[in-house]
């Protein structure tokens, strides 16, 4: 076995660029595009999937040009940088970014109220925030931050999409503009870094606080949870122990960043090198349309998203490792285990034998 996986004792940056090789593809982003008008009713949804595709080269050097811009706007070690974002290529930028740097992602649902999200920065004194630039998340964050200094990186689901894309997306859907005090839109905040010639790497220390997420809040208000780096490198590491490898393949995955089940295995895909199939959007009606358009060898989603195939008999045939987990699994676990059974899904070996260099 790579003895770079077993050695869980770096920052989340480090593990990752032990692990990883500049070669393939590592994002191909997707956003949903309606061919024709769609309504609350649709039980299936009609839908183009335009796409961007990002080397790891330049996924490297944008999570490069990312610390240099985070060193630019003030950010250092220690500090907490409140993430409100869905899964598009510029929060993986961020959090690989921040661990270089030693900084500290406070992972945060877009979708809450403007209470919550005040409650959620202040009780981190997080003096930074990076929010998805849309209307109605960026009123709620306007209002959490009124009559503070906390600093704003704002960046657009399109962001990563080329720019006659932008201007088309501009026409057909316009989008109310809400600007908020202390708000740096992503390319100026990008092209600030250009000044900083180079970024320290950030020396790993035990059990230091890596990034944190919020818990359910079942039991209460929901809690900040911290976790280190050698929590979330462990789970790439006992992938490896178990035999589940990945093969530098095409993953897909409908978990959100700011959800610890997504983060974790966003972490796992890239470590593999292999390609992550992601979309802003968490509707599992969409799921169906991506599985059949990219026939991915691995998945991780949730028991609705399970459902949707299974309500469409969807040819999972190409799946070596598939997950599904989350609220709510008890009502489709058996259906979802004979399914995958019946259909020949996952049949990958496991190899429980350590191999040595």
């Amino acid at each position: 076995m790579d003895q770079m996986k077993l050695d869980i004792n770096k920052t989340k940056y480090r593990y990752f660029m032990d692990n990883v090789k500049p070669e393939g593809t590592a994002l191909i982003y997707t956003i949903p595009v309606p061919r024709g008008e769609e309504k609350p009713t649709d039980e299936f949804f009609d839908r183009d999937y335009p796409d961007v595709k990002i080397s790891y080269k330049k996924f490297l050097r944008m999570i490069d040009k990312t610390a240099k811009a985070l060193i630019a706007y003030g950010v250092r070690a220690g500090d907490v940088v409140t993430v409100c974002q869905t899964n598009t290529p510029e929060i993986f930028y961020m959090d690989y970014a921040l661990s270089k740097i030693g900084a500290i992602p406070n992972y945060i649902y877009p979708n809450i109220t403007a209470d919550e999200m005040k409650y959620y920065i202040d009780e981190l004194n997080s003096k930074y925030v990076f929010v998805l630039d849309e209307p109605d998340i960026k009123k709620n964050m306007k209002k959490a931050l009124a009559g503070t200094d906390v600093k704003v990186i704002s960046s657009g689901v399109i962001e990563s999409f080329p720019t006659l894309f932008k201007k088309i997306a501009a026409k057909t859907r316009p989008v109310e503009a809400v600007n908020i005090p202390n708000e740096i839109k992503w390319a100026k905040f990008i092209k600030n870094g250009n000044a900083i010639k180079e970024v320290k790497e950030n020396p790993f220390t035990h059990n230091d606080t890596c990034s944190l997420v919020h818990s359910s809040g079942t039991s209460g208000t929901p809690k900040a949870i911290m976790e280190s780096n050698e929590n979330i490198n462990s789970v790439v590491r006992n992938f490896s122990i178990d035999g589940k490898t990945f093969d530098h393949g095409n993953a897909v995955t409908t978990i959100p960043q700011f959800v610890e089940y997504g983060k974790m295995m966003h972490h796992i895909v890239f470590t593999n090198y292999s390609s992550l199939i992601i979309i802003p959007e968490m509707e599992p009606k969409n799921f169906f349309d991506l599985v059949s358009k990219y026939k991915p060898e691995y998945s991780f989603a949730t028991p609705s998203h399970a459902k949707e195939l299974i309500k469409r008999n969807t040819d999972m045939s190409n799946f070596k490792i598939c997950g599904f987990g989350g609220d709510g699994f008890d009502d489709i676990e058996k259906r979802l285990n004979d399914y995958i059974k019946n259909n020949g899904v996952c049949k990958q070996k496991v190899n429980r034998k350590m191999r040595k260099k």
